[in-house]
Order: structure tokens, then sequence, then C-alpha cells
């Protein structure tokens, strides 16, 4: 203990000492005075200074042992041993920030690089919050290239349902439907609201493929701050639709073998083998492929789309490259278009229910045969309305994925930094 005490130095020699002298002996004794303790409270003893010596030493004017010099008049210092007074108002602790603490009226540093963000997402690596306002700022910023181009599309989906609906009521080969009545009395009237739901998604997902590789352009032209009109939007993406239908059809065969082949072999089974067996087959068989249809769709068509707009690959070279971006993301991607899809589902079932409630007083007030086909209208119209509104925001959130999976993998981010700052000099 006695070797500690010699290399201290007390409150008054430290206080006798000049400014520039202090400072190089505290930087000379910097790494033992840490390493022997944890900070001044270790170096010292309570019999040595009370309290904490860093605060029980008053700087010059406050009171307590007096500088080098005379006493100044009128200036009284408590006898030693007793406790200093406290500082005078307004005085500041100049070294409160020489041992770790924040000084006074000091903002907090900030901490991390600087943020570029030319246009609607920032050229960083996106969060969930990101990619949903940065697609809501794209409409907002983009309504006839967006809402518009996606009511327009819709409707030219809807529109080979809505015609075939009108003329099979026309022609009275739609099944009477009576919503009032307890019995209908007939299969077709019972299967058909089933199978005019099934159409109308089917047509809406085809809808919803298409719209999303026309907003993907929009969207790129956003996240660099470029405004785009739906006119241009539509000339640099018009050449892509034949390879988006093709995509369409790959997926609508794919969901079909890999769902509809384990439930109809289940079928066959139950009908030609053994029922119990083969209804177990066919609903563990149909679960099984959905868990499948779910996995391939997430990682090798959910971003095929813009793929296939913005690099110009052709069907099953979007898929491969899809993959290739998708892969060890698989829960972050699901995740976040999961969130996207139930939120325009949900929003999307709010406005779908005036029109419900229209179809169904358009079944009680025209005919038998006419109500059927009130119904199916009226989920046509909800349907364009819903894909036009909706639509866009998916579509956007699906893009925003694709540069999100480019920023981390391939410092997109980076380029597209380059790339602005040179148009901006």
């Amino acid at each position: 203990m006695s070797a500690p005490r010699q290399s201290r130095r007390s409150n008054r020699s430290i206080l006798s000492e000049t400014p520039a002298k202090r400072q190089i002996g505290s930087a000379a004794n910097l790494d033992g005075y840490w390493q022997d303790g944890c900070g001044p409270a270790a170096r010292h003893t309570s019999s040595e200074i009370p309290g904490d010596p860093m605060t029980s030493v008053p700087p010059s004017g406050t009171g307590g042992e007096p500088p080098n010099g005379p006493t100044p008049p009128g200036q009284q210092f408590p006898p030693p041993g007793s406790a200093y007074p406290p500082p005078s108002p307004g005085y500041q602790q100049p070294w409160a920030t020489s041992y770790g603490g924040p000084g006074p009226q000091q903002p907090p540093p900030h901490w991390g690089p600087p943020v570029h963000q030319p246009g609607v997402v920032p050229l960083r690596p996106l969060t969930l919050g990101d990619m949903f306002g940065g697609a809501l700022k794209t409409i907002r910023h983009n309504p006839k290239a967006t809402v518009g181009m996606a009511m327009l599309v819709t409707f030219g989906f809807m529109l080979i349902p809505i015609i075939a609906t009108i003329a099979l009521g026309a022609a009275d080969a739609l099944p009477a439907m009576d919503p009032l009545a307890t019995d209908s009395g007939s299969s077709t009237a019972d299967i058909g609201p089933s199978v005019s739901s099934m159409v109308n998604l089917v047509f809406s997902l085809l809808a919803g493929i298409v719209v999303t590789g026309l907003i993907v352009r929009t969207v790129e032209q956003a996240v660099i701050g470029r405004p785009i009109t739906a006119g241009e939007a539509w000339q640099q993406s018009r050449g892509r639709l034949l390879p988006l239908l093709g995509l369409v059809v790959v997926v609508f065969v794919g969901a079909v073998l890999v769902i509809g082949l384990p439930i109809t072999v289940g079928v066959v089974l139950a009908v030609s083998v053994n029922t119990p067996v083969g209804v177990v087959i066919a609903v563990l068989g149909g679960l099984l492929g959905i868990v499948a249809a779910v996995f391939l769709y997430t990682r090798y068509v959910l971003l095929a789309t813009p793929v296939l707009v913005l690099e110009k690959r052709g069907v099953f070279a979007s898929m491969a490259r899809a993959g290739q971006l998708s892969r060890r993301d698989f829960w972050r991607l699901f995740g976040i278009y999961l969130l996207a899809s139930l939120a325009t589902s949900i929003i999307g079932q709010v406005i779908a229910i005036p029109f419900a409630i229209v179809g169904v007083i358009g079944a009680l007030a025209l005919p038998p045969s006419w109500g059927f086909a009130a119904l199916m209208l009226s989920s046509n119209v909800a349907s364009v309305l819903t894909g036009g509104l909706l639509g866009p925001f998916t579509g956007g959130v699906l893009a925003l994925q694709y540069m999100d999976q480019r920023f981390r993998k391939e410092g997109l981010d980076i380029e597209l930094l380059n790339q602005t700052s040179r148009a901006g000099q």
C-alpha cells in the first residue's frame, strides 16, 4: 500500500501547478490512473479526500482551498475537513467531458454515416417502414402512372368476365338465384358462386402481376427522385408485356401441378380404391402442396417480375435470377410481402362491402335469371376498384423488395448514389 501512496499527489500540489505542467503530468499518468482501479474513486481513500475527489476539488473562486497567491479580500474559506460550499449559480464543471461524461449544454453527438435520399427511400438497406412509406410516396407523387395505369390494366383483365357475365345473363344461361330462398333446388346454384369467385380471383391475380410489372419502372425512377408520367412508364414497360404474360402462364401451370396434382391423386384413390385413405392423401397432399407453392413462389417468382422488367431477362432466366437474389432471405421476403398482402386484403374487403350490398339488392330487385349476374357484376366492379387502388401499393412494396436485395447483395445503393451525385454536379 506504500508504493501507490508515494505516487499520489495531493490536491494542494495539483492546484499549485501551472495548467501546462498539470496537463503533462495527467497525460503521463493516464494509463496507471485507470489500470490500478476503476477510475478516480479507486485511486484515493476516504481518509485523504472526502467524497468524490473530482467533485470535491472546487475550482478557483468557488470556495475551499485557495489557489496560489493571497486570499482575495472578503473571501472566506472553510477550515480543513469541513464540507465545501456549493458552487456559484451558473457554474459549469469544466472536467465533465474529460472523464467520459457528457458536458452540460452539449447536444448529443450524431453517430453513423450520412444517409442520402434523392427520392422516396434512402439509398441504404431498407426497413419495413421504408418500403411501406416509399410505396405510398410513389403513389402520391405519381398518381397517373400508378393508380391510373393499374385501374386501366385491371379493368382490361376483368372486362373478360364482365362481358361473359352480361352475355350469359342476356341468354338466360346463368342459374336462377333467389337470395331469400331456403332451398335452391339446383346444384348449379350452389356451385355458381364458388366458380364465380374462383374466376374472379384468377383474373385478379393475372392483372396484379401485370400491374406490378408496370409499376416497377415507376418505382425505379422514384427511388432516384425522377418523376415519370403514365405515358413514359407505358413506353418503357410495354415491350415486356408478352414476357409478363408468359410468367403468368408459368405460375398458373406450376400452381396447378404443385397443388392440384396431390389432390387429384387423393381423389382418384378415394374413388377407385379406398375412400378414407384417398381422403387423407388428398388433404395432406393439398396442404403440402400449398406449403411447397408458397416456398417456390417466394424463392423464384416473387422477385421475378421486377427482374423481368428492369433487367429485361426471359421468363425462366428471371426466375433463376430471383432465386439468386432471394437466397438466405426467404423469411424476410415472405414476411414483408405477407404483411403488405394482408393490409391490402383487409382494406379491399372494406371497399368490397358496399358493392356486395348493391349486388344483393340487385339480386332481389331483378328477375331470378339475373340475380346471379348481379352478384357477379358487383364482385367484378369491386375487383377493378380494389386492384386499381391497392395494386400499386403491393407492386411498389415488391419493387422496393427487389431494390433492397440488390442494395444488400450487390451494392446498387452505392451505384445509384454515384449516379445521382454526378447528375447533381
